[in-house]
């Protein structure tokens, strides 16, 4: 029980850091687009980049214990969010194609929404690349975690509340081109069009 609430007022602390959406605006006038869908879980978030054969590769970044071991207990989530530990970086390759039906078919995890948007292919080409090698780099081989559908190796870089899984891919979109506006804590995306149309 003490483990429980503790964990219950960690994410009410939380919800009241990030109480309102992370808004993202994706580039503008992209001449050779590719697809990347924005995956929210609930709690985490993931990324699928389309490939040039129209197939994808996902990705997610986590804490080590909870995502790649599977140990989800509130004190393990407790801990993950506040101790500063061991992350994690999941790659998984997706048939495709990048649109919301497809994809949530194919994941093999929870999903609440499924947001897609376009970038500059050169980008998205640079941002795979980098997180294969990454992926690659790794000591040891993958470990599969059919929870999250993804396998799993050491990331440098210490997990916490202030560098989770929505950070990164917070990181990982401006690095698409993309603009991100208000908090990155929590799951909870909204997306603008660039001129200022309405979001998703």
């Amino acid at each position: 029980m003490l483990r429980r609430t503790a964990l219950g007022l960690a994410l009410l602390a939380v919800a009241g850091v990030a109480a309102c959406a992370t808004r993202v605006v994706p580039p503008a006038g992209v001449a050779a687009p590719a697809k990347v869908a924005i995956i929210d879980h609930g709690r985490h978030t993931s990324l699928a980049v389309e490939l040039p054969d129209g197939s994808a590769v996902r990705y997610a970044y986590g804490q080590w214990d909870w995502y790649a071991l599977g140990k989800t207990g509130a004190f393990e989530g407790v801990r993950a969010l506040f101790a500063g530990t061991q992350g994690a970086l999941g790659r998984r390759h997706l048939p495709g194609p990048v649109e919301p039906a497809a994809l949530a078919g194919q994941l093999g995890a929870t999903v609440e929404e499924i947001v897609v948007i376009e970038v500059d292919a050169d980008a998205a080409d640079r941002l795979v690349q980098r997180l294969d090698a990454d992926f690659r780099a790794a000591p040891g081989p993958p470990l599969y975690q059919p929870q999250a559908g993804l396998a799993f190796v050491p990331q440098g870089g210490d997990y916490s509340l202030a560098h989770n899984s929505n950070q990164v891919v917070a990181g990982w979109l401006e690095d698409l081109g993309c603009r991100i506006e208000g908090p990155r804590t929590l799951a909870s995306w909204r997306v603008q069009a660039p001129a200022g149309g309405s979001g998703s």
